[in-house]
């Protein structure tokens, strides 16, 4: 939502950005953050605790997540990592109140959550169902179930947005600076048309 509304309300368009809806969704995510936290520490001890995972599962975590593991990164640096970042950042008004720093936390919970659902996917991929150990996965640049299908949805995503900037009626200044475009005599507005009643009547 802080990047969708940034996007369209102050990147796109001409309008200030609200300061307080900005420190309001800050504090949203925040609750948000803890949730998904206590998820993952929840499934942490589920899975990679010895005393409170089954044997099966332990090992197979360990070995993909823990230190040394194809996935270790992916797990604890990005995952986690930049969930715990970004909710530090809801802690501090001035970058709550701030039109940059909500925008960044936004971005760090984007990629922790594409992290999250990579680790997810690629860790089973990593586990066999027949043997011990790992198997080497690496997904493909091209073809199906490969990258170039995610780096299309973006693309398709992008594109359906902009079409829809540019043929929906929203506001005009959105429209206007999305466009480049500015109309010489621009649609009245009710408060120009009640101005310009009261200036004839005091005629």
């Amino acid at each position: 939502m802080i990047l969708v509304y940034t996007l369209v309300q102050g990147g796109l368009g001409e309008d200030p950005l609200d300061i307080d809806l900005m420190d309001g969704l800050m504090k949203l995510m925040k609750w948000v953050i803890f949730v998904d936290l206590f998820l993952d520490l929840i499934d942490l001890l589920t899975s990679g605790v010895r005393a409170y995972a089954l044997q099966p599962v332990f090992r197979g975590f360990s070995s993909i997540f823990f230190t040394g593991g194809p996935l270790a990164f992916n797990y604890w640096g990005l995952q986690i990592g930049l969930l715990l970042v970004a909710m530090v950042m809801t802690l501090f008004r001035p970058l709550r109140q701030s039109k940059l720093w909500p925008n960044v936390a936004a971005l760090l919970i984007l990629v922790s959550v594409f992290a999250m659902r990579y680790n997810t996917v690629i860790g089973g991929e990593l586990q066999p169902k027949v043997s011990q150990g790992l198997v080497t996965y690496i997904p493909a640049w091209t073809g199906n179930d490969s990258w170039q299908v995610i780096m299309g949805l973006f693309a398709l995503v992008i594109f359906l947005v902009s079409l829809s900037l540019l043929l929906l009626p929203w506001e005009r200044s959105w429209t206007a600076s999305w466009s480049r475009t500015r109309q010489a005599d621009p649609l009245p507005t009710t408060a120009n048309l009640f101005n310009a009643t009261e200036q004839k009547e005091g005629v």
